[in-house]
């Protein structure tokens, strides 16, 4: 199987999830590389985390089809304000009702700049998200 998955910086984004249709074998509704319109609006996703800067940075898909982006979210224009943000999704491009608040889990560390770049699936489902956390001068 093959995912894309598209990033894109904005106030109202976390992440642009894109589904495409040979996600599910046998799929014949379009061709290789064609968005599933059936995902999410026309195939694409956004999330706001309420930051001013979003960003998605790694993408990992469960056994169950559900898909958890990593990345960061900025409160203000200073990169101190960053935090780890996680969303998940069902495999119709909604929010996971069941993952942290509406689909969503923010985490601060004490650095001044913490950043998820990649996020993995354990085989007991657990999700381990892995950055970076700048320290405070």
């Amino acid at each position: 199987m093959e995912y894309t998955t598209i990033f894109h910086r904005s106030p109202v984004l976390l992440a642009t999830v894109v589904a495409v249709l040979f996600l599910t074998p046998g799929n014949t509704r379009g061709a290789p590389g064609d968005l599933d319109s059936t995902f999410g609006t026309s195939g694409k996703v956004t999330t706001d985390f309420s930051g001013q800067v979003e960003l998605g940075n790694a993408s990992a898909v469960q056994s169950d089809g559900r898909i958890v982006v990593a990345g960061f979210t900025r409160a203000g224009s200073d990169q101190n304000t960053e935090d780890f943000a996680l969303a998940r999704y069902n495999v119709d491009g909604s929010l996971d009702s069941n993952f942290g608040t509406g689909g969503r889990v923010k985490a601060g560390f004490s650095g001044t700049a913490d950043r998820a770049n990649a996020v993995a699936i354990q085989s007991d489902g657990k999700i381990i998200a892995a950055g970076s956390s700048e320290g405070r001068n």
